[in-house]
């Protein structure tokens, strides 16, 4: 791995095909890749820029730090909001995927493992650490103003809308999980819906959702939908994409008077709940299929007002 003039560009630029073609063949979601391209474009003209600082012979942990630095930097320039700690650590775990990848499949027996361990991010001390979710009642408000929308006008945008939501909240999945299901992934068993899908890393995964909860949206779907096609369209019949779905999500918030923004708050939302409900952290490992305990710990920290809900009240 010599490095000339832009060759740590060029070597990326080799590296990321490869990494992309590989995670394709893996059958990772397209926002998933979408992401891991412009979150590894980054870091390619961080190394453009910086490449008289390194090599990827002997890039450290240093530069990882100042890659971030170099991300809030570009925020600042751009008049946006400095990076969240959940973005930072996106690109953490992108980069860690990608030089994990390089480690294995690189001839110069270069070796990237010891580049992230330990490895410390550093957030903004003014940025909120509070997990966000819905509260009960926030969610009773917009259960109330669909079914009200829905009895006013039973259109295919009000059905999709509330369908979408309700998958994620009540069922726990991901917006790009939900945005590319299809009838033929419902299967119903008893009084569940068992739905069956690729998910995040290319895995097939399952969840469970009560019949109850979604019977309306089926049969409707079922009456206007092809088994094979995706749910989640626009009114002309193209898929809906992640922009879509946030500006949809969104809306519904300002509408029912919340004070919130974000489609991954309502798998949030299901979490708190299953653990508000009693479910142990185990439990809701599996339902939000977390590899690791660890990251379903994040709502084991529950906050002062869901524990105040939870007293007794006499």
């Amino acid at each position: 791995m010599t490095i000339g003039k832009k060759h740590n560009e060029f070597e990326l630029e080799e590296w990321k095909k490869k990494f992309i073609f590989n995670i394709k063949a893996l059958n990772y979601s397209k926002n998933t890749i979408n992401t891991y391209i412009l979150q590894i474009n980054s870091f390619i003209e961080f190394a453009t820029i910086y490449q008289d600082e390194f090599s990827l012979k002997n890039i450290k942990q240093m530069h990882l730090g100042m890659f971030f630095s170099y991300l809030d930097e570009e925020s600042f320039k751009k008049n946006q909001k400095p990076l969240s700690g959940a973005t930072k650590k996106a690109y953490f775990r992108t980069l860690r995927s990608f030089f994990n990848f390089i480690t294995i499949n690189n001839d110069d027996l270069i070796n990237y493992d010891g580049l992230f361990k330990d490895f410390k991010l550093k957030f903004n001390i003014s940025e909120n650490n509070e997990l966000d979710y819905l509260k009960n009642d926030e969610i009773i408000k917009i259960m109330n103003y669909f079914d009200k929308k829905i009895k006013k006008k039973p259109t295919f945008s009000n059905y999709r809308d509330f369908f979408l939501i309700k998958l994620m909240c009540k069922g726990g999945l991901r917006i790009s999980e939900a945005l590319n299901l299809k009838l033929l992934n419902f299967i119903k068993k008893k009084d569940f819906y068992t739905i069956i899908f690729i998910g995040k890393g290319g895995a097939e995964q399952t969840i469970y959702i009560k019949e109850n909860i979604i019977e309306k949206e089926i049969e409707y779907f079922n009456k206007n939908k092809d088994n094979n096609k995706f749910i989640f369209t626009t009114c002309s019949g193209k898929q809906l994409n992640r922009t879509n779905a946030y500006r949809i999500i969104n809306n519904v918030y300002k509408k029912c008077g919340i004070r919130k923004k974000g489609c991954h708050i309502l798998r949030h939302s299901f979490a708190m709940n299953l653990l508000n409900s009693g479910a142990n952290i185990s439990v809701i490992q599996k339902a939000l299929r977390h590899k690791s305990v660890e990251t379903t710990m994040i709502y084991a920290n529950a906050d002062i007002e869901m524990i105040q809900d939870a007293l007794p009240k006499e």
